[in-house]
């Protein structure tokens, strides 16, 4: 069952981060990979919700294996980002990749600790 619930989580959050992915380089320059910094944004900000949850009122870990393991595993893109700053490496772009790393880590721990800040209160 724990795996069921981590594959249909992990289905959804690949299929929207697909469709939002589009949709945010659909309305922005193709310069610079917002779209996977967004969307890592919101899935931290996900995970620092469930991680303030779990922390205090749950019990089952159905629902984490389900949201956290599962959607935001899916919905979230450690590999999309590892491959932009190599490209921006690869094309010469130093200061590209280093401020798409810098602004990927911050927006992700801020989004975090954001999520987390509100359900902890």
């Amino acid at each position: 069952m724990k795996f069921v619930l981590i594959f249909l989580g992990g289905g959804i959050g690949s299929v929207l981060r697909f469709y939002l992915g589009k949709i945010i380089t659909s309305t922005s320059s193709n310069v610079f990979p917002l779209a996977t910094i967004s969307v890592n944004a919101f899935s931290s900000f996900i995970l620092g919700l469930l991680a303030a949850y779990t922390a205090s009122k749950l019990n089952s870990d159905n629902l984490w294996l389900f949201l956290a393991v599962g959607f935001c595993g899916g919905f979230s893109t450690f590999s999309a980002f590892s491959l932009e700053v190599f490209q921006f490496i690869k094309s010469g772009m130093i200061v590209m990749a280093l401020l798409n790393i810098l602004l990927s880590v911050v927006a992700c721990v801020t989004a975090l600790w954001i999520g987390y800040s509100i359900v902890s209160k």
